[in-house]
């Protein structure tokens, strides 16, 4: 795997590492995208082999720093529309407000539409860069 995967140079998947684990993920050249799907790999042996566990996920930091903005932004939409219909607050302020969390929806949803196909990408090259087998499903453990 560490021949096939870069830290640096012009490899298509990149390599790090945290705790007990490899981290993955594919170089993107023209797009840095917060919203990038990373690999976990942990190796442990098997039975039949070495048994390799992947979880794919985002960045916590991510998803952690949207979820306040959308947060504040829900919370200042429904100041603003308490105001409008109270009449206290111009209505014109609430087109911004309700545009506000829109814009973090979006930002979301094309972010991970850009990183949509990367799951199947990693997924393929860890298949074929160790030789990866699913394990049959009666070899499965139930709990």
């Amino acid at each position: 795997m560490r021949a096939e995967t870069g830290v640096l140079q012009g490899k298509p998947v990149l390599r790090g590492f945290r705790g007990d684990g490899t981290v993955l993920r594919l170089r993107h050249i023209w797009v840095r995208n917060s919203f990038q799907t990373f690999a976990f790999l942990r190796l442990s042996p098997g039975g039949h082999g070495t048994h390799v566990q992947v979880t794919l996920r985002s960045r916590y930091d991510a998803a952690a720093i949207l979820a306040i903005w959308l947060g504040i932004a829900i919370v200042i939409s429904i100041l603003s529309l308490t105001q409008v219909i109270s009449g206290a607050g111009n209505a014109q302020d609430l087109w911004f407000a309700l545009l506000f969390p829109f814009f973090g929806v979006v930002v979301i949803v094309f972010g991970r539409l850009l990183a949509r196909p990367e799951r199947a990408a990693l997924l393929d090259f860890i298949r074929q860069t160790i030789d990866a087998r699913d394990v049959p499903p009666e070899l499965v453990p139930s709990c």
